[in-house]
């Protein structure tokens, strides 16, 4: 990818897409440096077949995977090609930035820190001992799984409205996944919030106040951008259209 921008800029002298669209690079060229940011950006993303990297790199794979299936959706939503796509896919990737670091949070940063454990099954019932932080992963949870009121509903509603116009099959196998993505999330969660407590886990100290003053700017942005979603739509929605519908002269 790094090549191929630097590639685009040695030729053109500038990696301004108004600017790259005017000049007169060969259509060979082209394909070759779309095909080199493309298979870059699949492999960032990551989507399938590119994602085996993700889970190895990620321990806690259900978030991993939860993080592919969210690409998944942003990706289709940007590919629709119509308003509501592109601004869903927009805003979706936006509230994925404020879960998914939150999950990670509190999986990674939270738990692991206490127990120093990532196996699933020593978890149980951290919901007595630490009702703050089941508060806080209750709600990131709910984020991730997209309910209403939260910006992951509103950015997931218009990738699928959008895809819905170009390829209803396609909009139906993407929503399928979605409710696999909330039947793990909710699983996952009260597998380690839910029930008696566990007894491979030693009693600790609820959420401390730096960590609550981490996690607490991340939820309340993923919800409010859920409940005030015009924030960002009213804002891409001219450069949205303005790359949509522009006319490309060659």
């Amino acid at each position: 990818m790094l090549l191929a921008f630097l590639t685009m800029y040695y030729l053109t002298g500038s990696t301004d897409i108004e600017i790259l669209t005017s000049t007169n690079l060969s259509f060979d060229l082209q394909k070759i440096l779309w095909l080199a940011i493309f298979f870059s950006f699949m492999i960032k993303f990551p989507l399938v077949p590119f994602h085996l990297w993700l889970p190895l790199a990620h321990s806690e794979a259900p978030l991993a995977y939860s993080s592919i299936g969210h690409v998944a959706i942003i990706l289709m939503g940007a590919f629709s090609n119509n308003i509501q796509g592109i601004e869903g896919s927009i805003l979706l990737g936006i509230a994925h930035g404020f879960i998914s670091p939150a999950l990670f949070i509190i999986t990674g940063g939270c738990l692991y820190e206490r127990y120093h454990t990532r196996v699933l099954s020593y978890y149980r019932g951290l919901s007595s001992q630490m009702p703050l932080f089941s508060v806080i992963f209750m709600l990131a949870t709910l984020g991730n799984i997209a309910v209403p009121l939260s910006s992951n509903f509103v950015g997931e509603w218009l990738c699928l409205a959008g895809a819905f116009e170009r390829s209803p099959i396609m909009a139906a196998l993407a929503a399928s996944g979605i409710f696999l993505s909330a039947a793990y999330s909710i699983w996952f969660y009260n597998r380690v919030c839910g029930g008696a407590w566990s007894p491979y886990l030693s009693v600790t100290t609820d959420l401390s106040r730096r960590e609550f003053y981490i996690l607490f700017p991340l939820i309340f942005f993923a919800f409010g951008l859920g409940i005030f979603p015009n924030v960002i739509l009213d804002s891409i929605h001219y450069s949205v259209s303005t790359v949509l519908y522009q006319t490309i002269t060659p």
